[in-house]
């Protein structure tokens, strides 16, 4: 069961700063998809939007995946319910890596096959035609496990963490994210269909619902 205070937590926006201006960032590829906070609960998942709907029927299998997939009592995940992650690269494995090499992120970016589409959304605007409407959800922040809110634990650890709560598998993944220089990523996620990234200040905070200014979106440059 969500608690009352936890039901009116929202994913935190992002702000408009220029990415330079983020002190020690890391940076994603800004998956497309719908951006929901999954509150789990001893195997069971609710899937709440940024509007604050309740999305869990919509996503049924999405919910049912997770569930299992969540190593902890009670946990709060942001995540991109998403088709991006089940494109091309069938049978590959996404893993959540900070430096892997360009050939990594192309190998193990995308695996999945089955489920269904994920229509509008907060991310960035499609690369490329659609090739799955699988939909997944990929894992990119923590925010509650086991009855221990991380809201002021800085990002990074809070992403470790994560690693530890979330196992992947097929509609499951955990986002990945480098730290600078990332100039071999400019020329692989283009390749992988991503158009934009984000930035985040790796010692940042979490502020359900508020708009940070430790965090932007920036279009990636064509090379």
């Amino acid at each position: 069961m969500i608690t009352p205070e936890r039901a009116g937590w929202r994913p935190m926006q992002y702000g408009h700063r220029r990415a330079a201006d983020i002190a020690d960032p890391i940076v994603e590829p800004l998956w497309e998809g719908i951006r929901v906070l999954a509150h789990a609960v001893d195997g069971t998942v609710r899937l709440i939007d940024e509007d604050g709907r309740d999305v869990t029927d919509r996503f049924a299998d999405v919910a049912a995946a997770l569930g299992p997939s969540i190593a902890a009592g009670s946990a709060v995940v942001e995540g991109i319910l998403t088709t991006q992650a089940t494109e091309s690269g069938e049978g590959a494995k996404i893993v959540a890596v900070q430096t892997p090499t360009a050939g990594q992120m192309i190998g193990q970016m995308f695996m999945g096959k089955s489920g269904e589409r994920a229509l509008g959304g907060s991310g960035a605007t499609r690369g490329r035609p659609a090739t799955s409407d699988v939909v997944a959800v990929v894992a990119v922040d923590l925010l509650e496990v086991d009855g221990t809110e991380m809201l002021d634990v800085p990002l990074l650890e809070r992403r470790r963490i994560l690693e530890s709560v979330v196992v992947e598998g097929e509609l499951v993944r955990r986002g990945i994210f480098v730290r600078p220089p990332i100039s071999s990523y400019l020329i692989s996620w283009p390749a992988l269909g991503f158009t934009h990234m984000a930035y985040k200040a790796q010692n940042g905070t979490y502020r359900p619902g508020a708009t940070a200014d430790d965090w932007t979106i920036a279009q990636i440059p064509r090379r």
